[in-house]
């Protein structure tokens, strides 16, 4: 089974931009054009492409299996609003306590769930130049394997990407009877959990008018 490069994810960003559309960004992955939107964050601008796939869809007869890197497409995908969280229990012990609520998923729960999510700097020119380029940071939440998701609003990337010019990613992953019998193949604890995979990446942006 081939495992999925989250290298690649992160961003797969041989983010190519084209610059028709100011409000409406496209990038080309390695896997094909996605469509973002530029946001007004603090006293600037930042693009943002929300639910970008990074794997199929983890049902049918991929379920309960390591997660599969996406075929490739040639139409331009929309990647501005937030994915689908992936299954999981809700917290209904306090309903109607804010505390409690704001850990809910706020997105429709799926088991097409794989997505990643990308805030990142307006470059001034085309072709950024060396000196332009910018730290990465990924976001992975938490919940014990059993809860949680990229989407909701204490995990939104808009304020610290402007605040701390940096490009920031996160990702939903899939947890719970779903992720725990991959972990749980013997002599493959974690070899093929697709968040090993985190820890080696390389990340690039390249405008191009």
């Amino acid at each position: 089974m081939k495992e999925v490069d989250i290298p690649l994810l992160l961003l797969l960003l041989i983010l190519t931009a084209s610059f028709a559309n100011e409000n409406e960004p496209i990038i080309t992955t390695k896997y094909g054009k996605v469509r973002g939107n530029v946001f007004n964050v603090l006293d600037g601008q930042l693009q943002a492409f929300r639910g970008i796939p990074y794997a199929k869809p983890p049902s049918e007869n991929r379920r309960f299996k390591p997660p599969e890197p996406m075929d490739k497409w040639n139409d331009v995908r929309n990647a501005q609003s937030l994915p689908n969280s992936c299954y999981q229990l809700r917290d209904d012990m306090f309903p109607g306590f804010e505390g409690a609520e704001m850990w809910n998923p706020n997105t429709p729960v799926s088991e097409d769930c794989l997505y990643l999510n990308v805030w990142a700097p307006l470059f001034k020119t085309p072709t950024p130049r060396p000196e332009d380029r910018v730290p990465v940071l990924v976001w992975i939440y938490g919940g014990a394997f059993m809860s949680g998701t990229s989407t909701l609003d204490i995990y939104q990337g808009h304020f610290l990407c402007k605040a701390q010019n940096v490009v920031v990613v996160s990702i939903n992953y899939s947890f719970h009877c779903f992720q725990r019998k991959i972990l749980c193949q013997q002599n493959q604890v974690f070899h093929n959990s697709f968040l090993t995979h985190l820890f080696r990446h390389e990340c690039h942006l390249e405008h191009e008018s």
